[in-house]
């Protein structure tokens, strides 16, 4: 990735104070609910489904990126920068 679109992004994703803001109360809040729970083996099926739900959740975000990249005739190198 050229350096010019990593600074771009970077700036853009996660370094604007109020994104940041907001991506670090909620992560904290994720943390503080789950640091308590005693960790479990998962079944089979239950790993089969959480990686069906992932690549169904990456799939859906990748079609949605594409999508974007189509109709507003951006490079796909500038995707994070609108993210």
């Amino acid at each position: 990735m050229p350096k010019q679109v990593f600074e771009k992004s970077e700036q853009v994703y996660l370094m604007e104070p109020q994104k940041r803001t907001i991506y670090e109360e909620e992560m904290q809040n994720l943390v503080n609910n789950l640091k308590d729970r005693t960790p479990r083996e998962l079944t089979r099926q239950e790993c089969i489904d959480s990686i069906r739900h992932l690549e169904k959740a990456k799939f859906e975000a990748q079609k949605k990126m594409y999508e974007f990249v189509r109709t507003q005739r951006v490079p796909p190198q500038m995707i994070n920068a609108v993210i």
